[in-house]
């Protein structure tokens, strides 16, 4: 096979793999209203559903930018960019959760967990590229973003006598 039919190969199952995971996107991401909408109490729900959108959004203008003028995945990996602050800045501010809650309380929850799916979602796209490229920037984003939150003040990094308390609940844990 000639390397221009060959890469021609490439850039068409790369086109056709981000439409693919523009979709499936875009039902995670009307599953997950959904869900927040169900099981979230009114007043915490608006923010969710700003993040939902603009993930949504994101995708859309991405897959939108890569028809019009070309190189889908160049767009892909810029809407990456804003799409990995976006989800760090979620998974490390407290917008669902308690406001006497402190921040840190985020990297003790399992959204980092949303991570691993954004990254893992990637593949769809069939590009070798735009997955390193998202994996790297998720874990580079993330590196940073912790490292703020171990400096906030008050942060506890290592068990101790202040928290290592069995028979506190969690509830007077956390105040504590």
């Amino acid at each position: 096979m000639p390397e221009s039919t060959l890469e021609s190969a490439i850039a068409v199952a790369e086109r056709d793999g981000l439409r693919f995971h523009l979709r499936v996107r875009l039902v995670v991401l009307t599953a997950l209203a959904v869900w927040l909408v169900a099981t979230y109490a009114r007043s915490r729900v608006v923010p969710g559903l700003v993040v939902i959108a603009a993930f949504a959004a994101f995708g859309i203008a991405q897959y939108a930018l890569g028809r019009r003028y070309g190189h889908p995945i160049l767009w892909a990996g810029v809407s990456t960019v804003f799409e990995v602050a976006l989800l760090i800045a979620v998974v490390l501010t407290p917008i669902t959760f308690p406001s006497d809650w402190p921040p840190q309380m985020q990297l003790r929850l399992p959204a980092v967990f949303y991570l691993f799916v954004y990254v893992a979602g990637t593949v769809l796209s069939y590009s070798r590229t735009l997955v390193v490229w998202t994996g790297a920037l998720t874990a580079a984003a993330w590196g940073v973003g912790h490292q703020i939150m171990l400096r906030m003040p008050d942060t506890i990094t290592v068990h101790g006598r202040l928290i290592d308390k069995p028979w506190l609940s969690s509830t007077r844990s956390l105040a504590r």
